[in-house]
């Protein structure tokens, strides 16, 4: 569901949502879930004002469970990248080696171990620092515009 922005505030969101969230109790749905995009703030301020709060929050997540939930998803997304840059560099390695034989074109080991750590290392690290930032914040006050 998308509305223009020369359209919002009118109230036609609001009334949207209560009849499908209607629609649902009548149908004898116990539970409704939404996903939405970042930077949907007016999405977002329309679902809370339904009743709607975000998963870890709903389920009684504290802040260190919202930590470990985003240090596993930096992890797997820095594990990601540093297999699938190994894979391309090995690839474009036995390339090089096709078009030019006498070219040695074999990493040594080091580089790659130090590509695959800085790899993690990184990805780790730029996941987990807003993700603490982010464990702290009420969640109301997270999903607003500043």
């Amino acid at each position: 569901m998308y509305f223009l922005p020369e359209l919002r505030g009118r109230g036609a969101g609001s009334a949207m949502m209560q009849r499908c969230l209607d629609a649902a109790r009548a149908l004898g749905y116990k539970r409704c879930y939404l996903e939405t995009l970042t930077g949907m703030d007016d999405a977002k301020r329309l679902y809370r004002k339904s009743g709607f709060t975000t998963i870890p929050k709903a389920l009684g997540a504290t802040g260190g469970h919202l930590r470990l939930l985003f240090l596993a998803e930096a992890s797997m997304l820095s594990l990601t990248g540093a297999v699938a840059g190994y894979v391309l560099g090995q690839l474009a390695a036995a390339f090089i080696r096709q078009l030019y034989p006498a070219f040695p074109a074999y990493p040594p080991d080091w580089a790659v171990f130090a590509g695959l750590g800085t790899a993690l290392v990184t990805g780790i690290l730029f996941g987990v620092l807003p993700a603490r930032r982010a464990a702290k914040l009420d969640p109301v006050q997270a999903l607003s515009k500043r």
